[in-house]
């Protein structure tokens, strides 16, 4: 799909995409909000396109890079929407490319990006922090995104 065709959702929000990044374990890659902002405790990165042509895969992988601090790499689309406050969110099953390696987030990051931290959790820690998010409707957001990356990583072990 051409970058034009997401300008704009059905639902009338703008489209974010982002991913959800494993690690050669099976652990999943979570990012907080500074300040929890919105109420959530522990998300997935994504965010907006910087330009109008920018392709959904692009977008999803730069916002890794930026947010969670680490270079990733697509391996599929997970099927469905996710809607947010003011975004319908697209996301991408997501692998790190560095064997071992822990997050960085860089310095910079933390303020132009609002991530006050980033970590590795196995699929439970993940449902649990994930869980301690006061948004309802972002929390039950991340949690479906979390069952459809866990049930996406199962049929392809990567």
């Amino acid at each position: 799909m051409i970058a034009a065709e997401w300008k704009t959702a059905p639902s009338g929000l703008a489209w974010a995409f982002g991913g959800v990044v494993f690690d050669e374990q099976g652990r999943v890659l979570l990012r907080k909000p500074r300040k929890e902002f919105d109420g959530v405790s522990w998300t997935f990165g994504k965010g907006r396109p910087d330009a109008a042509d920018e392709p959904p895969e692009a977008v999803a992988l730069r916002e890794a890079r930026e947010e969670y601090g680490i270079p990733c790499r697509v391996i599929a689309p997970l099927p469905g929407t996710y809607a947010g406050g003011t975004t319908e969110n697209v996301y991408f099953l997501m692998q790190s490319d560095q064997t071992g390696a822990e997050p960085t987030l860089v310095e910079w990051a933390k303020y132009l990006y609002e991530t006050e931290a980033v970590r590795w959790a196995s699929p439970d820690e993940a449902r649990q922090l994930i869980s301690q998010t006061r948004n309802l409707a972002a929390r039950q957001r991340d949690l479906a995104v979390l069952a459809k990356a866990l049930e996406e990583y199962e049929r392809v072990k990567m």
